[in-house]
Parts: C-alpha cells; structure tokens; sequence
C-alpha cells in the first residue's frame, strides 16, 4: 500500500520519477519477490517508477522499471529486454544477471555489483556507474555514450564490439579487458585507461576499429 500512495503523490505532484506503475503487475510482482521459491516471472510487467523489493534470480524479461528503485540483491534475475531508463539502483548487486539488450540510459548504478553479468548490447547512455564492479562481465556491443565509469573494477571485461564514445573511465580498472572490434572516441585518451597494453597486449586483446567516431 505504500509503495502506492508514492507512486500516486509522485503522479499528482510530478518529479524526475512521475510516472504511474500499473497496480496489479506491481501486486503481481511483489507476490513473486516475497516468495521462495518464485512460483512465477513478471515479463512484460509495468513496474515504472515503483519501489522494488530485492528480487533474486527472478524473471522480468521485457518488463517496464523506467524510473523504478531497486535495493539489495537481484543476483540472477533475467532482465534482459526490460526498460531501466532513469532508474536508480546504488550499491544494488546484479551478479550474474542478465541485462542483455535492456535500456539503461541514464541509470544511478553508483557502487553496485555486476560480477559476470551479461550486459550484451544494453544501452548505457548517460548512466552513471562509478565506483561499480563488474568481473568478468559481458559488454559486448553495448553502446556506452557519456558513461561515467570512474573508478570502476572491470576486469576481464569483454567489450567485444561494443561503441564507447565520450565515456569518462578516471582511475578505472580495465586489466586484460577485451575490446576486440570496439569503437572507441579518441578523445578517451585523456583518461587513465592502459589503451596500449589493451589493444597490443601478448594476450591479444584486440584492436580499434575506428578511433574518429562522432556524436550524430
């Protein structure tokens, strides 16, 4: 019943987040988190805008959280295809999930955990990540446009294909990343990223693809 009525002031009152959740996917879908095990998903579900509980492995492909706040454990969940535009998600843990072509521009991710996620082809546009981690995770053709990812722990990241352009990665860590067939601004050069031991490195970790790319 709470997480109603802010959801209605924030309709009535407006703000950043004022956008209305549809109130039985949301039951639905409370149901589902509160259950061990969960006895069914929520794809498709629109849950914009609401206060999630944590949710471990569970099921939301396709579904609409833009502007949603997640906390705690989500380790696990399918999430692939689902819409997190603008939602906030601060030292929330996401290991192993599966983000694959979701939507996470402009997402506040600031500290959270994406150890051996997938987040091939999601848009990361303008989301803020500092100081998050993600081990071993799978980035490949995701499209990191204004990505702020300073201090961030990306090792072994696998950037295979994807497109970095005007990214900020101060005091990141990318050690034995792969960013085979990436695109990558050169403007990415004033930034603490060991680009040559990447690209040249005995372990081959691939080449650039074209270092002129530009915002349309």
């Amino acid at each position: 019943m709470r997480r109603i009525i802010i959801g209605i002031c924030l309709i009535i009152f407006g703000g950043p987040w004022a956008v209305a959740f549809n109130e039985e996917d949301l039951e639905k879908y409370t149901a589902m988190a509160t259950s061990d095990p969960h006895p069914y998903g929520c794809e498709g579900c629109d849950l914009s805008g609401a206060e999630l509980y944590p949710c471990k492995n569970c099921s939301l492909q396709g579904a609409n959280m833009s502007g949603a706040v997640l906390t705690g454990n989500w380790s696990g969940a399918d999430l692939s295809g689902a819409d997190l535009t603008e939602a906030r998600m601060r030292r929330v843990d996401l290991d192993g999930a599966d983000l694959s072509g979701a939507n996470l521009t402009g997402v506040k991710f600031e500290e959270g955990d994406l150890d051996g996620a997938n987040l091939t082809g999601a848009n990361l546009t303008d989301a803020d990540m500092r100081k998050m981690r993600s081990y071993k995770g799978n980035w490949s053709s995701a499209i990191l446009v204004r990505t702020i990812l300073n201090e961030a722990k990306l090792e072994k990241i696998n950037l295979t294909g994807a497109v970095l352009i005007n990214v900020q990665f101060g005091d990141a860590n990318l050690a034995h990343g792969v960013v085979t067939d990436a695109v990558i601004c050169e403007t990415l050069g004033s930034f603490n990223v060991p680009w040559d031991e990447l690209l040249d490195g005995e372990g081959g970790y691939g080449h650039l693809m074209d270092q002129n790319c530009e915002l349309d």
